[in-house]
C-alpha cells in the first residue's frame, strides 16, 4: 500500500490520543474476533483459533513454545487457552469487576468439574472489556486472587490478564489491527470529527493539485507584460 499523502497523514492520530476511547463499539462476538485476531499478533502463529459459538471455553489455544509473556527470558510452554468475556453495558467500577470475577470463575470451574474439558490447560489468559484497577485490593488483585484460588485444581503454571487498559496498550502497538478493528473502538462523534478533518485534508490536497501546474502560467504572463 503506497504511503499517504503527507495532508492526509497529518490527520492521522494514535488512538490512545483519544481520551474517550473504549470497547463499547463491539458485540460479543466482534469482542472474540477481535481477542482472536490479538491473539495471533501478540502470541504468534502457533495459536489455533475457534469460530463464533460453543467454544468450550475457548477463543484459541496454543501448544508448546510461545513468545509470550516476556522473551526471550520467560515464555510459556505447554498447553494454553485465551478466553474473552464480554460485559454490553458497563456500570460502576465495583460492578464491573465482580462481573468479571463472576465470569472467571465461573469458566475455571467448568475446567475443574467437566470432565469434557480436557486437557486442562496449563496457561490461560482471562480477556474482557472491563477496565481492572490496579489499585490494592482493585480489580486485578482480585482476578489474580481467583487464579490463585484455582491454581491447584485446574494444574494452572501461570496466567495473563487482558483487561480494558491491558489491550488498550496491544491495539496501539499493532497498526494491524487498530486499522482492521478502528470502526468498532472508535466511538461515533470521534469517527465524525476525524471524517470532517480528514474532508478539510482532501480539499486542500485536490485544490493544491489542481493550482500548482497552472502556476508558472501566470508567472509567464507577469513577465511578458513586464
Amino acid at each position: 500500500m503506497p504511503p499517504l499523502h503527507p495532508a492526509l497523514a497529518a490527520n492521522q492520530k494514535s488512538l490512545s490520543d483519544f481520551k474517550e476511547m473504549n470497547f463499547q463499539g463491539f458485540s460479543p462476538d466482534s469482542f472474540e474476533q477481535f481477542i482472536r485476531a490479538l491473539a495471533l499478533k501478540v502470541i504468534g502463529p502457533g495459536v489455533t483459533i475457534f469460530g463464533n459459538g460453543p467454544d468450550g471455553g475457548r477463543e484459541a489455544i496454543f501448544e508448546g513454545k510461545v513468545n509470550f509473556p516476556s522473551p526471550p527470558e520467560n515464555i510459556w510452554d505447554g498447553y494454553g487457552v485465551l478466553q474473552a468475556k464480554f460485559k454490553e453495558k458497563l456500570e460502576t467500577t465495583q460492578k464491573d469487576q465482580q462481573w468479571a470475577k463472576s465470569q472467571l470463575e465461573t469458566e475455571l470451574e467448568k475446567w475443574v468439574v467437566n470432565d469434557k474439558r480436557e486437557p486442562k490447560p496449563d496457561y490461560f489468559i482471562f480477556c474482557t472489556n472491563v477496565e481492572l484497577s490496579s489499585a490494592t485490593n482493585g480489580g486485578k488483585d482480585i482476578i489474580n486472587q481467583v487464579f490463585k484460588d484455582y491454581e491447584d485444581k485446574i494444574g494452572l503454571k501461570d496466567f495473563a490478564i487482558w483487561d480494558a487498559n491491558q489491550l488498550t496498550g496491544y491495539v496501539d502497538g499493532y497498526a494491524e489491527i487498530r486499522q482492521r478493528f478502528e470502526c468498532f473502538f472508535t466511538p461515533g462523534d470521534l469517527l465524525a470529527a476525524i471524517a470532517k478533518k480528514l474532508s478539510k485534508a482532501v480539499n486542500r490536497l485536490v485544490k493544491n493539485s489542481f493550482l500548482q501546474p497552472i502556476r508558472p502560467i501566470f508567472s509567464t504572463t507577469r513577465l511578458i507584460q513586464h
